[in-house]
């Protein structure tokens, strides 16, 4: 706080905004969770579908089926944000 202390002299009023140590601390929603390490997975499905699609058709065999499923993971790897306003809704019921 002696910037805050600093800041204050040098403009010879108080500030207007206190800085107060938070109360009580919330885990984020379950689908918040591992953020970063679920990113990473979505983004190697998304790089392998951009590959794919870098590709001439039918530059190997099975090049559509991967297409498909990898997309189909990246769409699956996204459902619980999507489905996440619905679960709150529900979760009141509880």
């Amino acid at each position: 706080m002696d910037a805050l202390d600093a800041y204050e002299a040098k403009r010879g009023r108080a500030a207007m905004t206190t800085v107060a140590p938070p109360k009580a601390w919330h885990d984020a929603e379950w689908y918040h969770q591992r953020y970063n390490a679920k990113n990473k997975i979505r983004l190697a499905l998304f790089a392998g579908v951009f590959a794919c699609n870098a590709l001439p058709h039918g530059s190997f065999p099975g090049q559509e089926q991967l297409k498909t499923v990898l997309g189909g993971l990246v769409f699956l790897s996204l459902l619980p944000q999507l489905f996440a306003p619905i679960d709150n809704v529900l979760s009141k019921f509880d």
